[in-house]
């Protein structure tokens, strides 16, 4: 996702960037384990400190609202968890949702329609990108890997702007 208005530390653009994470979570096919972004609890930061080390979620659910010192946090947080330049651009303007497709549905424990799973993701991208929000989606197969020859594919929701960092492969 990428801000067309600024960076990624407002109320709106974080809010809807969890909305996002929520719904993508919840998809049938999607490996919800391996799901991550500045929303999930296995995005954190880690500090060494003379009592030892201190850590956190990157953005504490608890913690966040539509102030300044919440915004403060997150700007904080975002460096010390070591993710600029690779699930948030170096600009601040963009971070990355990150997932797998699972090959069989946990649901109906047949394989995933990766047609069906495309044109869902597609409605997710259309009910929450605005001019000043856009959003892309980026396919990664495995080496060699195409959908129709039964390798299943990453998917991630990824800026512009992160593309010529290290998330290029993503």
């Amino acid at each position: 996702m990428s801000s067309n208005a600024g960076t990624i530390f407002n109320y709106d653009y974080l809010k809807t960037l969890q909305e996002i994470s929520d719904e993508l979570s919840l998809m049938d096919g999607v490996d919800t384990g391996g799901l991550k972004s500045l929303w999930t609890p296995n995005m954190s930061w880690f500090s060494i400190t003379p009592e030892g080390y201190e850590s956190g979620k990157v953005i504490e659910t608890g913690f966040f609202a539509d102030t300044e010192a919440s915004m403060q946090q997150i700007r904080t947080n975002v460096p010390r968890a070591g993710i600029v330049g690779s699930y948030v651009a170096n600009d601040f303007q963009a971070s990355m949702i990150d997932f797998q497709l699972l090959p069989i549905s946990p649901k109906t424990r047949e394989p995933v329609d990766i047609q069906d799973f495309s044109h869902r993701l597609e409605q997710v991208r259309e009910k929450y990108e605005t001019d000043k929000l856009k959003i892309h989606i980026i396919w990664r197969f495995e080496e060699g890997g195409r959908p129709d020859r039964g390798l299943w594919p990453d998917y991630g929701l990824l800026c512009d702007r992160i593309r010529h960092h290290r998330c290029s492969a993503v």
